[in-house]
């Protein structure tokens, strides 16, 4: 995430809940979940593949996740929210 943030600056560590927040006119216009530490902090495994996305689901937060094998991978569309 610190190097996903470095290359984008719209891609910022605001929220809690998110690792990165996509900002635009200084209001947030999606998420970016990644496998870094409140992946590996998670209580359980259900925490980041099923309870996160469904709370974000119905509070209408638009959100991707993305995994750091993707990023070194130069996987195309990783950064696409």
């Amino acid at each position: 995430k610190d190097r996903i943030s470095q290359q984008n600056p719209d891609y910022q560590q605001e929220l809690p809940f998110a690792d990165l927040t996509v900002m635009s006119d200084k209001s947030y216009e999606s998420l970016l979940l990644t496998d870094d530490d409140l992946y590996f902090g998670s209580p359980s495994v259900k925490e980041p593949h099923a309870y996160l996305p469904l709370l974000l689901q119905n509070k209408n937060w638009p959100f991707q996740r993305a995994y750091s094998r993707q990023f070194w991978n130069g996987k195309d569309g990783v950064l696409r929210v």
